[in-house]
């Protein structure tokens, strides 16, 4: 399956980049799921933001997750601190619902 990994900046972002934690609990999955492709466009695209003229929010990225997400099977909602005031994860998770794309809910360690 290919699955859309779904994460807040808040709790996986610090001083401007990807925090170690989140980007071990991302290989941990992959390592432990290794029958699944996961697509993370926070790995893939916040590497990014500083060659571009944009920002890193939902107003920017939105239509991009979007199409990414029409087209995996499943979205993972990774429960990092503030996944559930996030704009963003909060309009992924909907987009999946419209699609009847599958949504997980995966506890982190805090």
């Amino acid at each position: 399956m290919l699955i859309f990994v779904a994460i807040p900046t808040r709790g996986t972002v610090k001083d401007g980049a990807l925090t170690v934690e989140f980007l071990k609990f991302l290989a941990n999955l992959h390592a432990f799921n290794p029958e699944h492709t996961f697509i993370a466009p926070m790995v893939q695209d916040y590497q990014l933001l500083q060659y571009m003229n944009t920002a890193p929010d939902w107003a920017s990225w939105g239509k991009h997750c979007r199409t990414i997400i029409e087209r995996c099977d499943a979205v993972w909602v990774l429960q990092f601190d503030g996944w559930a005031s996030s704009v963003g994860v909060r309009g992924e998770i909907d987009h999946a619902n419209l699609h009847n794309k599958h949504v997980i809910y995966i506890k982190v360690p805090s």
